[in-house]
């Protein structure tokens, strides 16, 4: 079980803001639909909610050992030419290359922020081809 819970959110971008004061609470089972134009903000608060942007206002607290996973709208286009076999491969070393930059190197924290125990980081790192190195 697990849950995302948002407290008077908000980002400014270029001293404007996109949205602000937004709180609410996914849980198990929720679906969530965002509707509004072009710049209003959807793909920032996404960004947000996968931990790959920070608020400018606010916080998000998400379940221990939640992970969240965001799909880019456009393909990296270092990935565009690959099979998808490859291309998610890729795409999953990235991510956690990701992980473990933003937790400056600490592979406990960053196998925490995956949902992951350490030994189980590790593995994966192994079986992606990515230095596993303890």
């Amino acid at each position: 079980m697990g849950s995302i819970i948002l407290r008077d959110v908000g980002v400014a971008a270029a001293g404007k803001p996109l949205f602000q004061d937004l709180s609410f609470t996914l849980a198990d089972g929720d679906r969530l639909g965002l509707v509004a134009g072009n710049g209003a903000g959807k793909s920032t608060l996404l960004r947000c909610l996968a931990g790959l942007a920070e608020p400018s206002a606010g916080s998000i607290t998400t379940s221990r050992g939640l992970t969240v996973a965001l799909v880019a709208q456009d393909m990296p286009a270092t990935l565009l030419d690959l099979p998808l076999a490859d291309a998610t491969r890729e795409f999953q070393k990235q991510y956690i290359q990701r992980h473990i930059q933003r937790q400056r190197g600490n592979m406990t924290a960053a196998a925490e922020q995956l949902g992951l125990h350490r030994s189980n980081l590790y593995r994966k790192m192994g079986q992606l081809g990515m230095d596993a190195q303890e």
